[in-house]
Parts: structure tokens; sequence; C-alpha cells
């Protein structure tokens, strides 16, 4: 992140910059605040910082409807589209003896709601590719290492999270940043969607 400050400064001619971290990148990562903590300490107080984030309705968690808000999650992580998407890396990387339908049988999603960092609840998602078979699994990297997968042990081929808009702010504001606009996106019927803001470090 130094590295690409200090490119940035030169090319913009010390004029302020504006960064991105947009996609949901934030919800992809084992820790998130080292990573926003990683772009503010670059950051001067002129710059600002465009941040996107999924979010979901503090109504969906609401016990009448957190288990039917699990199960919608839970299918939009599984559809075919989706899956193809998470199973991407791992098909690029390793020689699997599966054929594309007992692929797809070992494809599994996890949605749980989690205390994040103290901060609150949050929905998190986790697709992992799962020996279910009742023998070993023997997987050929490219570098033509041959590792064993148990039966029931798990390559994770992704996470994600959606948040509470209200989450997102402590997370921010701990993170020595405030909100100067916000839209959010949120498809009424789901409870779900996203919401884009712009950030500046606190002075």
């Amino acid at each position: 992140m130094t590295e690409i400050a200090q490119i940035a400064q030169i090319f913009g001619q010390q004029q302020p910059i504006m960064y991105g971290f947009i996609g949901n990148t934030i919800a992809n990562v084992e820790k998130p605040k080292q990573v926003l903590d990683n772009i503010v300490q670059v950051m001067r107080s002129e710059d600002l910082l465009l941040f996107e984030v999924q979010i979901i309705d503090l109504y969906k968690l609401e016990p009448r409807n957190f288990q039917r808000t699990i199960s919608s999650i839970q299918a939009e992580y599984e559809n075919i589209s989706f899956r193809k998407f998470a199973f991407s890396a791992l098909l690029q990387n390793v020689f699997l003896n599966l054929t594309p339908i007992e692929t797809d049988d070992f494809y599994t999603v996890e949605v749980s709601s989690n205390d994040w960092q103290n901060y609150g609840q949050v929905i998190q998602i986790d697709c992992f590719f799962e020996n279910k078979s009742t023998k070993p699994l023997h997987i050929i990297l490219v570098e033509e290492e041959n590792i064993i997968l148990n039966p029931q042990e798990k390559i994770r081929l992704y996470r994600s999270r959606k948040f509470l808009q209200s989450i997102l702010h402590n997370f921010i504001e701990a993170s020595s940043l405030r909100i100067l606009e916000e839209e959010m996106y949120l498809h009424e019927e789901k409870g779900t969607g996203f919401v884009v803001m712009m950030l500046q470090r606190q002075k």
C-alpha cells in the first residue's frame, strides 16, 4: 500500500487521491480491520476512499425471519453460476480425478450468524470443496505435488459477509475514518443489497 500511495501521489502531482475499495472486497479477507488500516495509514487528510459493501436489513435477522433469510442466502451461493465462479480458482490450479457431476456434489455452502470482531452481528458465507466420499481423495497441484483430502475434510473456496449498516458505521469509525456521503441500494423483498460510501480520514 505504501508503494501504491507513492505512485499515486507522483502521478497525481500531489493532488488529493481517491482510492477505491469496492466489490465487497473487505468481506472476503481474513482480517478486514488490518486491511482497511493499511489503506488508512497511507491516506492523507485530503484523500478519499470509495468503499462498497454488501448489507442486510436488520428485520431479516429477526427470529421470525432468520431461518428463511439463511435459506435464501444459501440458495444464492449454491446456484450454478456462483458455483462455477467459486470453483474456478481451484480447478485452474489442481487436477481432480472427478466428473463434473461429482465435483458439483462436493460443493458445500455454510451460512452462519457471527459476532464480528466485537462490532456486532454479521452474516458469514463460506463455500467449500468437501470430500463427501468415504475414501481419501488424491489432488494433484500444478507443481505436480500430490495432496490427500480425507473424508469430510474441506478446502475453502470463498468467504463473504453481509453486514448490518450500523455495524459498518462502528467498523469505519474504529478505523479512524468518517463518512462524507453514503448511498444504499436495498432489494426490499430480499432485504439485502449494498451500500457505497465516500470516506475520509478523521482529522
